[in-house]
């Protein structure tokens, strides 16, 4: 399973100009993007049902339907009504069940944890999957699929939840990091 969640980093060296190179991490290759490859620490044999707030663009909801298929077990995302997005439906064609919250809805009000607490094979995921044995995990995951590559001197990262930013920080501590900010306020 290894191999599948957390293959070799792909790096692809892309030209802005004729004096301008940049290399590009391709995450975006990995049908579950970068959170996949720590996502499974989360599973285990007496929950059957994995259930995450998501925010209507965030990629995790992707990721948790993904690694919940591979495990066989069911992923559940909220959340809130309006039009579903192209990452919302790539959730749902990967098996993750969508329920809409209608308002209010922002992110705390769909965290949805009566649903979750109904039933004790239910897990109720942490916003952007960030606790401290995710972020660790993904860090070793990162860590072991960049292999012997040079570490970046500096790094363009989008930050929703700033789970993967702090994962990168201690793979890369020497890094300087350039954050575009996507979620909530890092």
């Amino acid at each position: 399973m290894d191999e599948v969640l957390n293959p070799s980093v792909e790096i692809e060296k892309v030209t802005i100009s004729k004096d301008f190179t940049v290399k590009v991490v391709r995450d975006d290759l990995l049908v579950g993007g970068t959170k996949q490859r720590a996502l499974y620490v989360f599973f285990n044999d007496t929950k059957e049902e994995y259930i995450y707030a998501s925010p209507v663009n965030g990629y995790a909801q992707i990721a948790l339907a993904y690694v919940a298929g591979l495990y066989k077990k069911k992923a559940t995302v909220f959340l809130a009504s309006g039009p579903m997005t192209d990452l919302t439906k790539k959730a749902k064609k990967l098996g993750a069940k969508i329920v809409f919250i209608r308002p209010p809805n922002r992110l705390k009000n769909i965290q949805s944890e009566k649903y979750a607490l109904r039933k004790e094979e239910r897990c109720l995921l942490p916003f952007g999957l960030g606790n401290e044995e995710f972020t660790r995990t993904l860090s070793i995951n990162i860590k072991k699929a960049w292999g012997r590559k040079r570490a970046p001197k500096r790094m363009w990262v989008v930050a929703g939840s700033a789970t993967i930013l702090k994962s990168l920080s201690i793979v890369f501590p020497d890094c300087f990091f350039l954050v575009l900010q996507v979620g909530k306020k890092i």
